[in-house]
């Protein structure tokens, strides 16, 4: 019975050290980007509908980050390292630093590429007790940049003693409305050309002042070493009955960043109704 207790303890001790090592482990990466003290592990704060239609809020939560004196926080790096996403910068219309400081002093400031975005912020004292609530919301504002001001380092640098909770970042996911065509009684074919690249995933495609009938749908696509192909979406994709402001959408995987034009077999669902119209967008949701 004694030698089972003491095989237990020494068990238990195993355990421990081997979480602790573990804990260390991660803390020391992360302090790797970060410059700082680390007392709780990171976790990504997945993506979600924020605020307005049409924003999504995604971000990294640090648990208790402290930093002294001058440092810089790698926003691209970081995200990247933390939720294994793509970082969208082109779409950021928003960077939220949830932070305090300890005499209210701190100082914060958003570079891009080197250059300062937005006004450098005052970081104030810790407002509330200790909670998930307890931290003040840093913004910097980002909007309207264009894709070569955005495509570089994203970096946050702080002064003072500071402590970080979690950054988000409030982005916008792209679209690009191709328009609309007048449809009428007769089943015909409709293009919609695509002006520019991007990465699409989803096509939707909306009826106007009648109801319609989609035949079918084709994209064209262009294969690097093979030239344009048509592809027809496939019949489970095929969205039918339209009925007068619906909208339905149907998936781009894998395509959208190569197409062309779409075509779209359609006729007002019933004949008496012509003309109508029908209206395409490519989102990303």
């Amino acid at each position: 019975m004694i030698l089972m207790m003491n095989f237990m303890k020494k068990f238990k001790k195993l355990l421990l050290r081997k979480k602790n090592l573990s804990l260390a482990i991660i803390s020391c990466g992360l302090s790797t980007i970060l410059g700082a003290q680390v007392q709780a592990g990171p976790s990504c704060v997945n993506p979600k509908p924020w605020g307005e239609s049409g924003l999504t809020r995604v971000g990294v939560w640090l648990g208790v980050t402290h930093f002294e004196g001058e440092n810089t926080l790698k926003l691209r790096q970081l995200f990247s390292d933390i939720c294994g996403l793509p970082f969208p910068a082109a779409q950021i219309e928003r960077v939220i630093l949830y932070a305090y400081s300890a005499e209210g002093h701190g100082k914060a400031k958003l570079l891009i590429n080197g250059q300062q975005i937005d006004d450098t912020q005052t970081i104030p004292v810790q407002q509330l007790p200790e909670g998930p609530g307890d931290v003040n919301p840093i913004p910097f504002k980002t909007r309207n940049l264009n894709p070569a001001q955005s495509a570089g380092s994203w970096q946050v640098q702080l002064v003072g003693n500071i402590t970080v909770k979690k950054v988000f970042f409030i982005y916008r996911l792209p679209t690009l409305n191709l328009g609309s065509r007048s449809i009428g009684a007769v089943p015909a074919d409709y293009t919609f050309p695509v002006p520019q690249a991007g990465a699409f995933n989803t096509l939707q495609i909306k009826a106007l002042q009648k109801d319609l009938f989609i035949e079918k749908i084709s994209i064209e696509i262009e294969i690097e070493g093979v030239g344009n192909q048509i592809l027809e979406l496939p019949d489970s994709l095929m969205l039918n009955e339209l009925l007068m402001g619906q909208s339905k959408s149907t998936g781009l995987i894998g395509v959208s960043e190569n197409l062309k034009n779409i075509f779209v077999r359609a006729s007002t669902l019933d004949p008496n109704q012509a003309p109508a119209a029908l209206e395409l967008t490519l989102k990303n949701q």
